[in-house]
C-alpha cells in the first residue's frame, strides 16, 4: 500500500476530536448518538490499520518489513472499512424511524447482509489464496479479486442512495442534502483509490464526511439541552413521530412530573433555579448499568421528564428506575441555604401495548399527572388510557354536559377531632359523573374550568349545595362547620363576599358554619387583592383554613399575613414520616403552627402509626383514609350518626 499517509494521520486526528466532542457535549445517549460514536470508532480503527498495513514504520524495526504483520492489518483495514457505508444506511434508517421496518423483512436482510458476508469470506480465505492482496516483504500488491471488494462498496453506496430518496420525506432538507453529499463522496473516493493506488484519500474523505455529519446531522444545540445534557422536547417529538412510523418494537417509557415545579422556581428565584434544574435531570438520568438500554432521556419543560428504554428486560429496568427516580426526587433537596421537597408523580407505560399512536402518546405525555396519584409509581395499564384521552380531549364538552345535566355532586370527607374524640367537621369535595365516561377527576376538570371560565358556575353550585346540606334536618347542628375550597379566580371575583353572604342568609345558616379554604400557593397571586377579599369575609364573620400547607414555597410572612383559624398540613407530611429527618421537620412545623395560634388539621393520614404520631404531637384534627374516604351526602349522614353515637373510633 505505497502512498502518502499524511491524509490518514489527519483523518485520525479529526476523528479523535469528533469522538471526544461527543463525550464533552454529553452526546453519548440515544440510539443515533451511540451509532455515530461506533462509526467514528470504526473509522479510527480503519485509519490505524491503514497506517500499520503500509506506512513506513521505522520505529517498529524489522516488524514493519514482516509481510504477515502487514497482511494482518490490511485484512483488518478492509474488514472494518466495508461496514462504514452500511452503517450510514443504518443511521439514515434510525434518524427516520424506518430502519426496524426495513430490517424486519427477510428479503431486505438478505439484500443488506449478503454482500458484506461475501466480502468478509473473501478476506478470510485470502491468506490461503492471495487473490485479494498479498505482500512481498513489505510491498503491497493488489490481487485479481480486489475489485470485488470495490464492487461491494459500490453496491452499498447505490442501495444507500436509493434508501435515502425513499425516506426523504422523513428528513429535513438540511439532513437530506448532507447525506446526499456524504454518500457520493465516499463512493468517489473509493473509485479514485481503486483506480490510483498511490492516492490514499479514502480515510480523509470519511473523516470530513463525519465532520459534516457532526455539524448538520448530529446537532446537539438543536436536540440536546447543554445545561442538563438531556434531550429537548423537540427531540422527544421527533423520536416519537419516528417510532410510531416503524413496526413499533416495544419500548418502556417513564414519565416524571415535578408537580410543584413553579413553586420551586418562585422559592429559588430564576438564577438559582436554572442551576438547580440540572440536578433534577441528573436524578432522572439512568444509572450507569442501565444506560445501554436507554435510548433517550428528555426534558419536556414545565417540570416534566421522560426516560425511554428498549431491549431485553427493559420493562423490569423501567420499574426499577421508576422506583429509584421517585425515591431520589422525594428526598429532601437543597439549593444554597434553602431545603425543600419535590411533589412528584411517576407513570410507567409500554408502547405500543398501552398507547399505539403518536397523537395519544403526546397528549398523555403532556397531561398524565392529571390522572395519576402523586407520590406513587403508577403503571398506565392500571388506569384506563382510552378514557383519559377522551376526557382530556373533550373536557370542555364534559363540563358543559355536567352543568346542563346537573351531573356535579358534593362528597364529604369527615374530619376527626382529637380533643372531642368524634367527627366534628368535614371537607366538601366536588365530583363530576359524566353520563358517557363515568367519574371525571377534579384534577382534570377544575383546571379546565378555570381556563374556560366555567369555574364560576361550578363554584356557585358548591357554595349553594353545601349551604343547603348544612341547613338540612339530617345534619343540622351535628357539625361545627364544613370546609369549602374556593378557586383563586373565585376569590378574585367581584362581590364574591356579598354572593356567599346572600346564600348563607338564604338558607339561614351561621357564617361560621362555612369555613373557606384557600391553598398556600394562592398567596402568590395578587396578594393585596386576596388580602382585601379575605378581610371582607372576616368582617362578615367567616373563618378560613389554609389548605395544602407544605406544598407551596411562598414567603412565610406573606402567608401569615392572613388570619387563619385552621392550617391544614398537606399529605406529604404524613407520607414523609418514615424518613427520620422529615419526621423531625414535621415536629418542628407542628410546633411553629401551634405557636402561631392556629389549629391544625393533618390531611392524608392513612395508617394508625401516622395518626398516633400526629395525636402525640398535639395536632387538633385528622383527616384521611384511615378514618374515612370522601362519600356522598347520604352516606356521610349515616357515617356521622353511627360514629358519633360511639365516640371511640
Amino acid at each position: 500500500m505505497a502512498g502518502t499517509y499524511q491524509y490518514d494521520i489527519c483523518a485520525f486526528y479529526i476523528l479523535l476530536v469528533l469522538l471526544f466532542s461527543m463525550y464533552f457535549r454529553h452526546m453519548t445517549f440515544g440510539i443515533v448518538n451511540r451509532l455515530y460514536i461506533r462509526m467514528i470508532i470504526v473509522a479510527i480503527i480503519v485509519c490505524i490499520c491503514d497506517i500499520l498495513s503500509g506506512a513506513p514504520l521505522t520505529a517498529l524495526g524489522e516488524l514493519s518489513e514482516n509481510s504477515v504483520f502487514r497482511s494482518f492489518f490490511c485484512m483488518l483495514y478492509f474488514g472494518f472499512r466495508i461496514p462504514l457505508i452500511p452503517l450510514i444506511f443504518i443511521m439514515i434508517g434510525r434518524l427516520t424511524g424506518t430502519w426496524e421496518k426495513f430490517y424486519s423483512k427477510l428479503q431486505n436482510k438478505v439484500l443488506f447482509l449478503s454482500p458484506m458476508i461475501f466480502a468478509i469470506l473473501l478476506l478470510l480465505i485470502n491468506p490461503f489464496f492471495h487473490e485479494i492482496y498479498r505482500y512481498e516483504r513489505d510491498v503491497y500488491i493488489r490481487g485479481e479479486y480486489l475489485k470485488l471488494l470495490y464492487v461491494v462498496g459500490a453496491y452499498y453506496t447505490i442501495i444507500t442512495l436509493i434508501f435515502l430518496f425513499s425516506v426523504k420525506k422523513h428528513l429535513s432538507s438540511e439532513k437530506f442534502l448532507s447525506f446526499l453529499v456524504i454518500v457520493p463522496i465516499n463512493l468517489a473516493t473509493v473509485i479514485i483509490q481503486g483506480l490510483f493506488e498511490g492516492i490514499l484519500i479514502e480515510n480523509i474523505a470519511v473523516a470530513l464526511s463525519f465532520l459534516l455529519a457532526s455539524i448538520t446531522i448530529i446537532r446537539p444545540e438543536e436536540l440536546v439541552d447543554a445545561a442538563t445534557g438531556v434531550k429537548k422536547q423537540l427531540a422527544y417529538t421527533r423520536d416519537a413521530m419516528a417510532y410510531f412510523r416503524t413496526n413499533k418494537r416495544n419500548q418502556n417509557v417513564i414519565l416524571v412530573k415535578i408537580v410543584n415545579f413553579n413553586q420551586i422556581r418562585a422559592l429559588l428565584g430564576e438564577n438559582a433555579f436554572r442551576k438547580f434544574v440540572p440536578e433534577i435531570a441528573r436524578l432522572v438520568t439512568p444509572v450507569e448499568k442501565y444506560k445501554r438500554k436507554n435510548i433517550g432521556t428528555y426534558n419536556l419543560l414545565g417540570g416534566t421528564f421522560a426516560v425511554v428504554y428498549r431491549g431485553k428486560n427493559s420493562a423490569e429496568i423501567a420499574v426499577k428506575e421508576g422506583e429509584r427516580i421517585l425515591s431520589d426526587l422525594q428526598k429532601e433537596l437543597s439549593a444554597g441555604k434553602l431545603s425543600f421537597q419535590l411533589e412528584v408523580c411517576v407513570c410507567l407505560l409500554e408502547i405500543p401495548t398501552d398507547i399505539n399512536n403518536y397523537d395519544d402518546f403526546m397528549t398523555f405525555s403532556g397531561s398524565f399527572e392529571k390522572s395519576v396519584p402523586h407520590g406513587k409509581l403508577v403503571h398506565l395499564s392500571d388506569i384506563s388510557p382510552e378514557k383519559h384521552f377522551q376526557v382530556v380531549n373533550g373536557i370542555d364538552d364534559i363540563i358543559k354536559r355536567g352543568i346542563d345535566g346537573n351531573n356535579f355532586e358534593m362528597y364529604y370527607q369527615p374530619i376527626y377531632s382529637v380533643k372531642e374524640e368524634k367527627f366534628v367537621s368535614a371537607e366538601a369535595l366536588i365530583r363530576l359523573h359524566d353520563e358517557r365516561l363515568g367519574m371525571v377527576s377534579p384534577g382534570i376538570f377544575i383546571p379546565a374550568a378555570e381556563e374556560n371560565g366555567t369555574i364560576h358556575q361550578i363554584g356557585d353550585f358548591v357554595i349553594r349545595d353545601v349551604c343547603k346540606f348544612l341547613a338540612s334536618e339530617e345534619i343540622k347542628d351535628k357539625l361545627d362547620y364544613i370546609e369549602i375550597n374556593l378557586s383563586i379566580l373565585q376569590i378574585m371575583e367581584k362581590n364574591i363576599v356579598g354572593k356567599v353572604k346572600k346564600i348563607t342568609k338564604e338558607y339561614g345558616i351561621d357564617q361560621k358554619k362555612l369555613n373557606i379554604e384557600i391553598t398556600e400557593t394562592s398567596s402568590d397571586y395578587e396578594h393585596d387583592v386576596i388580602a382585601g377579599t379575605l378581610k371582607e369575609f372576616q368582617d362578615e364573620g367567616f373563618e378560613f383554613s389554609l389548605d395544602d400547607y407544605g406544598t407551596g414555597y411562598s414567603n412565610l410572612k406573606r402567608v401569615m399575613d392572613f388570619t387563619f383559624k385552621i392550617i391544614k398540613m398537606d399529605k406529604s407530611f404524613a407520607d414523609g414520616l418514615a424518613d427520620e429527618r422529615l419526621r423531625k421537620l414535621t415536629e418542628g412545623t407542628i410546633k411553629m403552627i401551634k405557636d402561631s395560634g392556629a389549629e391544625i388539621v393533618v390531611e392524608g393520614v392513612e395508617t394508625k402509626e401516622q395518626a398516633d404520631f400526629f395525636i402525640e404531637n398535639g395536632c387538633d384534627f385528622i383527616q384521611g383514609y384511615y378514618y374515612a374516604k370522601p362519600m356522598p351526602a347520604a352516606d356521610f349522614v349515616s357515617f356521622i350518626n353511627k360514629k358519633n353515637g360511639n365516640k371511640n373510633h
